[in-house]
């Protein structure tokens, strides 16, 4: 191997690996002071199915919590249905202090997807999506 081939090799390589790391701190970035912290996914939201003659169905997203921020900041929650309006309404109801439900009414058969989306009025909010089947 020469060594301009060999330079070449290894210059690649550096810039490959300042690159990785890079995109690994970006991923770990916090925020300081006030908006502290960031929020993370501990639990997804796993597709779901549901009978349309059971009527609502509740998602507790709190406990287990689907949405943890680092620094023990309270959230707020919002909810939508991206696609499948037709098939289903969603709603975030408080249950007390800092305990969030989703209230899922499926309206026809048929399939949507709906977003529970998070913020701490610092950072980007944080969005989860999933599938819902109505038979």
């Amino acid at each position: 191997m020469s060594l301009v081939v060999l330079k070449e090799f290894v210059m690649k390589n550096i810039l490959l690996a300042i690159f990785i790391l890079s995109i690994y701190s970006l991923q770990s970035c916090t925020q300081q002071g006030e908006c502290e912290g960031r929020i993370i996914i501990e639990n997804s939201l796993p597709d779901i199915t549901l009978q349309l003659e059971d009527g609502e169905h509740t998602i507790n997203l709190t406990s287990p919590p689907v949405f943890k921020h680092t620094a023990d900041k309270p959230l707020g929650y919002f909810t939508q249905v991206i696609e499948g309006v037709d098939y289903l309404d969603s709603n975030i109801k408080e249950n007390g202090t800092n305990q969030f439900t989703l209230v899922l009414s499926p309206k026809e058969t048929g399939t949507a997807i709906v977003a529970v989306e998070v913020g701490d009025n610092c950072l980007e909010d944080v969005k989860e999506e999933f599938t819902v089947t109505i038979e």
